[in-house]
């Protein structure tokens, strides 16, 4: 994989944060983020049991907020009941395996009762924030699962020798106080800074179990920091050339919690004081504009139709003003291969998720679909977001899902257009007429000796035309004139 260089863009617009991610002079990720810590995301609080749904296998929990939590069985552990006791930390060191799910919620839990969970998704729509027993108290470096037991190493963590002296670190670290996950941005770390930031994770967990234990639920016992200083956190990385902020008191902010936490990375930050507007001296205003069209442009003239669903997102490939070259297999496969990298770039720039069905043009030779499944492969790991390749369903059709977080990037800054109510199309002329023979062939006869009809050019052509002599017989039956406009 190519090395790429990141810079961080943090414009301050009111009440909210805009943050862009520019790699190699190319945008790749905006974000629209509040400017305040209210948010859900990450906070772990001490719930209480509101009501069990036995038909779905889940549970509400009220967690103290506007919006009540959704549980789902499968984001329960069997053995949650260990981290709510006094002697949480004691039972953490007696535990070790797997815990297989095969159970009811309603064998573990009971209305009115305690327990503790973390918000896994936001609010989306009328869709209730998701939550977990399965902890995770993420840093820039590792991740620590005190209710698991796994010590992983990131699959993007190629060479053999590193994988295993994370993976020792891990067992030396925790024991059997939980799991650890070792983070892309960890490969060029040295373990005494991993270390450092292990420590400070485990410290975190006792406070809260501590809180947990003070005080019965509902009630929050950690916060996780502002959505904009947690965002920047997960792109801190060997390859990160600056991060520039339009806001002094911003700029100040995000200075003391990199001081606190990651002061290796304070000399990356800088306050951007130019008159003209970040985002506009970046060019990321007219990408902005670009990514509300369902059609992308590619440079060799194919172009890319993106369209979203609720459920699925589809992205079809075509040659557009491609030509090709005397070879037309050969230039399928340029094609293709230039999609991809334009495609990855959309997924991660729309934060598209779900079901994803690319269908790229058609090539016959395997060898060309192995070429092209691996050129996929090699740009998704740019992505932070889990992603997952399906097997191949046709010659030309791939099939992948990606991790869903947040509303993609079209539902945050657009909103439904009132008259097609968000369908993207409004009626045909001959639609139009049709339904204005319709209206007229229900007025009583009689009623008035003159009616007038305004109406778009198109639609007045086909009731001049195509439809005239149904016009005409229902000038009789209303015994009027009809003058169209």
């Amino acid at each position: 994989m190519t090395q790429v260089w990141r810079e961080i863009l943090i414009s301050q617009m009111g009440e909210e944060v805009l943050l862009a991610v520019v790699e190699n002079e190319q945008l790749v990720e905006f974000r629209t983020l509040p400017a305040s810590a209210e948010t859900l995301l990450g906070n772990i609080y001490k719930g209480r049991v509101k009501r069990i749904l036995e038909g779905m296998d889940a549970a509400f929990i009220d967690i103290g907020e506007d919006v009540d939590g959704f549980l789902y069985v499968s984001d329960l552990r069997s053995n949650w009941a260990s981290w709510m006791a006094d002697e949480a930390v004691s039972a953490m060191a007696h535990r070790s395996g797997r815990v297989t799910f095969r159970y009811r919620i309603s064998d573990h839990l009971r209305e009115h009762q305690d327990i503790i969970v973390q918000v896994k998704r936001e609010a989306i729509d009328h869709k209730a924030p998701r939550v977990s027993t399965k902890i995770a108290l993420t840093g820039t470096y590792l991740v620590y699962t005190p209710t698991g037991y796994h010590i992983g190493v990131s699959s993007r963590i190629t060479d053999p020798e590193r994988r295993n002296h994370l993976k020792q670190l891990g067992r030396q670290w925790v024991g059997r106080r939980g799991g650890l996950i070792f983070r892309t941005a960890s490969e060029g770390i040295t373990d005494d800074v991993l270390e450092q930031e292990w420590q400070e994770l485990r410290e975190r967990w006792d406070l809260i179990l501590r809180r947990s234990q003070a005080a019965s639920g509902p009630r929050l016992l950690y916060r996780e920091p502002a959505p904009v200083y947690r965002y920047m956190r997960d792109l801190l990385g060997p390859f990160l050339r600056r991060i520039l902020v339009d806001d002094p008191r911003l700029f100040q902010q995000l200075k003391t919690q990199l001081e606190e936490h990651y002061p290796e990375w304070v000399s990356k930050l800088g306050l951007y004081q130019e008159s003209r507007p970040l985002m506009y001296a970046y060019g990321i205003h007219r990408e902005i504009h670009r990514l509300l069209r369902n059609k992308v442009w590619l440079k060799s003239g194919a172009y890319l139709v993106i369209n979203q669903t609720e459920a699925l997102v589809t992205i079809d490939v075509n040659t557009g003003k491609n030509t090709g070259t005397h070879n037309f297999q050969d230039s399928v496969l340029q094609v293709n291969l230039e999609a991809v990298e334009e495609i990855v770039r959309q997924i991660r720039l729309r934060n598209l998720s779900g079901l994803i069905l690319i269908d790229f043009i058609d090539m016959e030779p395997v060898e060309n679909w192995w070429k092209l499944r691996e050129a996929l492969e090699n740009a998704l790991r740019r992505d932070r977001s889990r992603t997952c390749i399906l097997p191949q369903s046709g010659k030309s059709l791939v099939l992948m899902t990606r991790q869903k977080m947040q509303a993609s990037l079209t539902q945050q800054l657009t909103k439904p257009c009132p008259q097609c109510r968000g369908k993207g199309f409004h009626k045909s002329p001959r639609m139009i007429a049709w339904e204005i023979i319709w209206k007229l062939s229900q007025i009583q006869g009689g009623l008035f000796s003159k009616a007038t009809v305004r109406a778009h050019p198109e639609v007045v052509d086909l009731l001049r035309g195509q439809y005239r002599n149904r016009l005409r017989s229902i000038c009789r039956q209303m015994r009027a004139e009809i003058e169209l406009r």
